[in-house]
């Protein structure tokens, strides 16, 4: 990236930060560790967005790039925006075709989608389990962040979320296990969206034993795979 297109950059949207790469930078060090970046809460996907043309895995010393800030973080997040219920349309129907739209989009099993709403809520749009998950597929407010889920309890949103995640979370799984041989790599995606991608890669490293509940998780999933749910609110807020 030119320093002409920085500068017009700059200029145009006048609270852009500029960030000169250094020694072992890379987007995700930047995100965890600017101080503009943590204000902000920056996601290193906005990152690659403010920086069309940067190769993320080839920064260099010296190389300017954006730290997405005011409106330029405004517009990215505005853009990346998972989609959301219409009013006054059957709410039900509009979430049955997020399961089928979402799934096709994001490259996934419509059924699993299903098991996972099965297994996580139960059709509860309105569900918050103790742990801070929230919504019909309860993704934590980490997750909501990255996938532009500004309303975690609107059922659509929660559904474009999760699929999204869940397409993450496949590429993770099979890029972690892909010197297995017979790996179960959608197995191993769904225990990450069950307990998380950082602590699945640490079971898999020291060979620790998963937790109860994440162990069991992906045959929850499975066998809950293509239910059709009721929707319903337990907390009345939808």
């Amino acid at each position: 990236m030119d320093d002409e297109f920085i500068n017009t950059f700059f200029t145009i949207y006048r609270r852009a930060e500029v960030y000169v790469v250094g020694p072992g930078d890379t987007f995700d060090k930047v995100v965890k560790n600017h101080p503009t970046a943590i204000k902000e809460k920056v996601m290193v996907k906005e990152m690659i967005s403010a920086n069309p043309g940067v190769d993320p895995t080839r920064l260099q010393i010296g190389q300017k790039i954006i730290i997405p800030t005011g409106a330029v973080l405004q517009e990215i997040r505005l853009r990346d925006e998972a989609p959301r219920a219409s009013a006054g349309e059957d709410l039900a129907k509009q979430i049955d075709q997020a399961f089928s739209d979402a799934a096709a989009a994001h490259g996934v099993s419509e059924p699993i989608l299903r098991g996972i709403a099965a297994t996580e809520s139960g059709g509860d749009v309105c569900a918050v389990s103790g742990a801070g998950a929230q919504g019909l597929m309860q993704l934590m407010p980490k997750v909501q962040r990255m996938y532009g889920v500004t309303d975690p309890f609107d059922p659509i949103s929660s559904v474009w979320g999760a699929a999204d995640h869940l397409s993450y979370v496949s590429k993770e799984a099979a890029e972690l296990l892909k010197y297995i041989p017979q790996a179960d790599v959608e197995k191993a995606a769904l225990t990450m969206y069950n307990m998380g991608e950082t602590a699945y890669r640490t079971s898999v490293r020291t060979g620790k034993k998963l937790p109860k509940e994440a162990a069991e998780y992906a045959d929850k999933v499975r066998s809950s795979a293509g239910t059709k749910l009721i929707y319903r609110c337990s907390r009345n807020i939808v």
